[in-house]
């Protein structure tokens, strides 16, 4: 399909994700590969119990799954083994974990814009989350004990109502 691959679908950089209507900023030949995603439905409570029971690994590999399932749009979104891949290089991960999780969040609240619907995914919650896991401690406990699931679980419940729109 039009626009997989490594040029995206014509759009200069990731500023595409800040724009207020981007379904009048795509010609209409585009927007159809703008909109085609992979996305499936899976159970939230699923998620979060992994979440936990793989003390965060599942969390990271199955989220990093999700950019391989939308649409690349930008010039610099990420492939699913490039999202996944550069989280284990060490301190580079520090950088990578904002790109990670606010490009998901942007990534998704396109697929809202482009239906017309209100963007949901919690682009402050991820960055907050992001943050407070940097600090010793702290970001055990409160991070990835309490933040972080709520994170997945609010993200993952955006992902099953796109995968619901799409009857998946």
């Amino acid at each position: 399909m039009a626009g997989y691959g490594g040029g995206g679908l014509g759009m200069v950089d990731s500023a595409i994700y800040k724009m207020p209507a981007p379904q009048s900023m795509i010609p209409p030949q585009q927007a159809s590969a703008a909109m085609a995603h992979q996305l499936g439905s899976f159970p939230t409570a699923v998620v979060v119990l992994l979440h936990f029971l793989t003390l965060g690994i599942f969390t990271m590999i199955y989220m990093g799954l999700h950019h391989g399932k939308l649409p690349v749009v930008a010039h610099d979104d990420p492939s699913a083994g490039k999202a996944i891949g550069f989280l284990f290089i060490p301190f580079y991960n520090i950088y990578w974990n904002f790109i990670f999780w606010l490009r998901l969040c942007d990534r998704i609240n396109f697929q809202y814009q482009m239906r017309g619907m209100a963007p949901s995914a919690p682009r402050g919650l991820a960055l907050a989350t992001i943050i407070v896991n940097m600090i010793p401690y702290v970001g055990f406990v409160v991070g990835y004990i309490i933040m972080m699931p709520i994170l997945v679980g609010i993200l993952q419940s955006k992902v099953n109502e796109l995968a619901t729109l799409e009857g998946r």
